[in-house]
């Protein structure tokens, strides 16, 4: 009742200072019209016209107030709305946190992950690694999937009414950015080339990359989202550096740089992981894409499945990239035959038995046939 009251009072303050702007400009225009001096005009150009304007701008802001007001009381009750919905039903939520596996935090800073996974290591068609990439491909790759969960658990709540927790990370965003760059690159045109030139030459952020002793290398790019306790320059037993100082001067940058360098080189690089991660440092070893799979936030999070191909053999291959609480998805079997499915597909979409006999007696469609086979041109599969 009272923020009914005070928006009927704020309505009729703006209406009433709105009409009597409106009468004092109409008085003062009639006084000017009436009066063929000037020295007579000005007394009712100042009271009429100014004064008027004054009471139509004040009425406007007591205006622009009360939407304010609503617009807030709005927001505020859409809000409590969701909350109690929230709390009588199973909510449909989406999970972006790439900090939290097997019970603990770790850091989900973009560059991390391109280190963590094989993306610093090497790159196709460029110079050896480790390369920095200027684009985030690991925020990238998980927004991607991200809103693809989101649409598959709304459409299975169209079905089933209920919704579900949807899950995803930047370490399983930057597999499938890494994924699709690298069965591209063999075949790439022109396009892919200068859309990956983005990570080269590189920039600013390679002097974040330093080689360890034994040739490891390491990405220390120190931030992490926690406060640290101990510098860079602590932990390689450098003297401390005024970091404002060095970036007003090129040339101190550079030799702060290259003693830091000449530091990495004389640290184990495992070591000096760990030490980061107790100053609440960011760092991360730049390692091949090969030892991706043994990560412990890979493993942890269930990101790899064993698949039998009927071809290949038993494969480690990368699992769903995105996590559903009520209806996991998994990986069913290796990479289909060209028209494994077709007779399952035809069915499916509503052809009688008979019909498909027909489709596979004509030739239209086939089975069973082997990639090589379909690769060549021998057997035609059906489409998907």
């Amino acid at each position: 009742m009272d923020d009914r009251l005070n928006d009927f009072a704020m309505r009729a303050l703006a209406a009433v200072l709105t009409v009597a702007g409106i009468v004092v400009v109409l008085i003062g225009y009639l006084g000017v019209r009436n009066q063929s001096h000037v020295e007579l005009q000005l007394p009712y150009l100042i009271s009429g016209g100014i004064g008027g304007l004054v009471l139509l701008g004040l009425g406007a802001l007591v205006l622009i107030q009360y939407q304010m007001r609503v617009q807030a009381r709005r927001f505020t009750e859409m809000t409590d709305s969701l909350d109690e919905w929230k709390d009588r039903h199973e909510l449909m939520l989406s999970k972006f946190d790439p900090r939290v596996f097997a019970g603990r935090t770790l850091d989900g800073w973009d560059a991390l992950v391109q280190a963590r996974t094989g993306m610093q290591h090497a790159q196709p068609g460029w110079r050896p690694g480790p390369v920095f990439l200027h684009f985030p491909a690991p925020s990238m790759g998980a927004c991607f999937l991200l809103a693809s969960g989101v649409l598959a658990a709304l459409v299975q709540r169209e079905s089933s009414g209920r919704g579900q927790h949807v899950e995803t990370s930047l370490h399983q965003g930057v597999l499938a950015y890494t994924t699709q760059i690298w069965q591209a690159h063999e075949k790439a045109g022109a396009g892919f080339m200068t859309m990956m030139q983005k990570s080269y030459p590189p920039g600013i952020h390679q002097s974040s990359v330093y080689e360890c002793a034994d040739g490891d290398w390491i990405h220390a790019a120190t931030m992490s989202g926690r406060t640290p306790t101990r510098t860079m320059e602590d932990i390689l037993g450098l003297e401390p550096v005024d970091m404002a100082e060095l970036f007003r001067d090129e040339s101190r940058r550079a030799a702060h740089d290259a003693r830091l360098r000449e530091a990495f080189r004389t640290r184990a690089r495992d070591s000096l992981i760990e030490e980061f991660h107790a100053a609440g440092l960011g760092a991360e070893a730049v390692a091949p894409m090969a030892t991706a799979f043994a990560h412990p936030q890979f493993v942890a999070n269930g990101m790899t499945v064993t698949v039998d191909d009927k071809e290949l053999g038993v494969t480690t291959q990368v699992g769903p990239p995105v996590l559903f609480s009520r209806t996991p998805a998994e990986v069913q079997g290796g990479q289909p035959l060209p028209g494994e499915h077709s007779r399952e597909l035809l069915t499916e979409s509503g052809l009688a038995p008979d019909d498909i006999d027909k489709l596979f007696a004509a030739g239209i469609v086939t089975t069973g046939a082997t990639r090589a086979a379909g690769a060549s041109g021998d057997a035609t599969g059906a489409r998907p």
